[in-house]
């Protein structure tokens, strides 16, 4: 099964950073080929998928939560655009992906972390993750 959903609204999705891990990522930031940054958090399961929230970050936004300066609850509660995407990836592969925007204020309380998380990043210095994410564009 994969975890990227592919050939979505999202577009093609690169991993930047795995911030929490459990046979697989489960939560971590990504951003697509138009620069566009989301913070993604497996959040349960259907019968037949797999659910996950994708959070759109700007990236003044983005460089607050990997300093620790922003709640991993309100990263999905309290976006710019006031909503999320609900993505339902299958577990067999020949289903499709399903993607939803679902408002924040709508968005279940059980898919939400709890008050007083916070993303641990290995780039507390946002300098050193865009100078990071500066080479892996240039190399591809």
């Amino acid at each position: 099964m994969i975890f990227l959903p592919e050939r979505t609204i999202l577009g093609h999705l690169e991993i930047i950073e795995v911030y929490d891990f459990y046979d697989k990522p489960v939560l971590f930031s990504c951003k697509n080929k138009s620069g566009l940054t989301f913070i993604a958090l497996c959040v349960g399961s259907l019968d037949l998928a797999e659910v996950w929230l994708y959070s759109p970050v700007a990236s003044s936004r983005f460089e607050n939560v990997i300093k620790g300066e922003v709640e991993l609850r309100h990263i999905f509660v309290e976006t710019e655009d006031a909503f999320v995407y609900q993505v339902e990836i299958p577990y067999e592969d020949e289903r499709d992906v399903i993607v939803k925007n679902i408002e924040c204020n709508e968005i279940p309380d059980e898919y939400l972390p709890e008050l007083g998380q916070f993303i641990q990043s290995e780039f507390q210095n946002y300098e050193l993750l865009s100078l990071k994410l500066e080479v892996e564009s240039a190399n591809t």
